[in-house]
């Protein structure tokens, strides 16, 4: 349960952390565009490869921990464009996006929690050690 509770803490740290904070300005800096864009992607894999290994204990607080990601993430990078872009991002439509948008979402959201059975079967078999 450690193992889970920290891999979730160590994800969303990374994304509110570094990626929403004015630390990534800095790092951006530092490491350059494709520099800093492929260490985020590497401590991303290392927190998801955490939440994965940590599965079979307590699937509720992996799901919880992206579910949150998610949800506040979206309000967080909301503010983050609007201060960088602020006359474009004020003429962003919501509606732009359009309603058969948001029922596709939907719809491919149920379609992955109908076959996430289906998707992780070799992660199951190779924790059972049957393959």
């Amino acid at each position: 349960m450690i193992a889970l509770g920290s891999g979730a803490v160590f994800l969303l740290a990374g994304h509110f952390g570094l990626a929403s904070s004015g630390l990534r300005e800095v790092l951006v800096r530092c490491l350059r565009g494709r520099g800093y864009l492929g260490s985020y992607s590497l401590v991303t894999l290392v927190a998801l490869a955490g939440l994965v290994a940590a599965y079979r204990i307590a699937g509720i607080l992996r799901f919880g921990s992206v579910a949150v990601l998610g949800l506040a993430g979206t309000g967080v990078l909301d503010e983050r464009k609007g201060r960088r872009y602020p006359i474009e991002w004020a003429r962003f439509p919501l509606g732009e996006i359009g309603r058969w948008r948001l029922v596709l979402a939907v719809v491919l959201i149920g379609a992955a929690g109908a076959g996430r059975r289906w998707a992780f079967r070799p992660v199951r078999l190779l924790t059972r050690g049957m393959l």
